[in-house]
């Protein structure tokens, strides 16, 4: 369980997010009511990790049709602190 706020989100609950899916073994059902959430914690790390802001966006909204354009900032600001 890892409550975030999305706005609020950090590059710490990113981190907290990339190790909670690295701990498990398998699949992980990360969750919440639309599915922003996840899918930032996610590209923010994928971003700490160096990948493209703008290919996460794209990403995120091929697979899952949600549009993280408004965070395009928060997942360069992740890219540069990685």
């Amino acid at each position: 369980h890892q409550p975030v706020v999305g706005p609020q989100i950090t590059e710490s609950d990113a981190e907290a997010f990339a190790q909670t899916l690295a701990s498990h073994d398998g699949p992980v059902l990360a969750y919440c009511r639309t599915g922003t959430r996840c899918s930032l914690l996610w590209a923010m790390h994928q971003a700490a990790q160096g990948k493209d802001a703008a290919a996460l966006i794209a990403e995120v909204k091929e697979k899952t049709g949600l549009d993280l354009g408004n965070f395009e900032a928060k997942l360069q600001a992740a890219k540069n602190a990685g």
